[in-house]
């Protein structure tokens, strides 16, 4: 067992790492692999407690500010769970994955059960990860459950953000944004808690653009909290509405929500009719993530 909280992965350029191999059962071949059968999972439980989080690493993977990485450092199918960032500058923040002036892609990933001050399951600082078909579920954080963007403006693609955040003290349960203009499509947000903006707090002149989105029964003051700041939202489905083109207030019918299941039924033809296929980053017209 490792004492340091200070005890973290990294990533490096051109170097491209995949989880959803098992060798138990000879599954090591890269056509082979499957991150939703064979979980890979990265912890920041150095003490092996499952439970007390005072004793976990304050990130999972910090991508320092040294490191400068770019598109060619790739994470694909990991689990990221149990970092605890409470300490000081930088680790107050991402508890799951620190991007500090780092741009890595992260792909096909589960973000959970992690805390931070800022950011629980990412916190990105001057930078602009890819981030695509991830899955950021009960996070705590006093300030971005799922995401903090400070100064980051990341492509956020098909990802579903559920259960994040912190209800008597944290805003922006999903994601929370200062001086930051994240492109946000084809999410989905629900059951997230926070005292403002359940899905999204924006502060500092962010500009987030937000669309063929699900933003749904999250728990707080409005969906989008807004201070100095101008989101594009369209083609989006707001619990409570939201100013822009092509947005619409309905319930999405859910298949269980209760259960963590945010496909939505067949039966929700509004929800679907809502979408569109002009969206920045490749279209898809039903308002939801590809997986959970």
């Amino acid at each position: 067992m490792v004492d340091n909280p200070e005890a973290n992965f990294e990533m490096f350029n051109e170097v491209a790492i995949y989880g959803g191999f098992d060798p138990t059962y000879y599954i090591t071949e890269f056509e082979e692999r499957d991150y939703k059968l064979y979980e890979t999972i990265l912890s920041g439980d150095i003490q092996q407690s499952q439970g007390n989080i005072n004793d976990d690493s304050y990130h999972v993977i910090y991508n320092s500010e040294s490191a400068s990485l770019d598109g060619t450092a790739i994470l694909d199918g990991f689990t990221i769970q149990y970092g605890n960032a409470r300490g000081s500058w930088p680790n107050n923040s991402g508890g799951g994955i620190l991007n500090w002036s780092s741009e890595p892609k992260i792909l096909n990933c589960k973000i959970r059960l992690n805390h931070a001050i800022n950011g629980g399951g990412i916190y990105n600082n001057t930078c602009d990860p890819f981030i695509s078909h991830c899955t950021f579920s009960e996070n705590v954080s006093d300030m971005g459950g799922g995401i903090y963007n400070s100064n980051a403006s990341s492509p956020i693609i098909n990802c579903l953000f559920w259960g994040n955040g912190d209800a008597a003290n944290g805003n922006g349960g999903g994601i929370a944004n200062s001086s930051s203009s994240p492109i946000l499509t084809n999410c989905t947000f629900s059951d997230n808690l926070a005292i403002k903006g359940g899905a999204l707090y924006n502060i500092n002149g962010s500009s987030p653009i937000v669309t063929n989105c699900i933003l749904w029964n999250d728990d707080a003051i409005k969906e989008i909290y807004d201070n100095n700041s101008n989101p594009t939202v369209t083609y989006s489905d707001i619990d409570g509405g939201y100013t822009g083109y092509g947005n619409i207030d309905e319930d999405p019918l859910f298949v269980d929500p209760q259960n963590h299941d945010y496909h939505i039924q067949l039966a929700s033809e509004v929800v679907v009719q809502a979408g569109t296929n002009a969206a920045q980053y490749p279209p898809i017209v039903i308002l939801t993530v590809i997986r959970e």
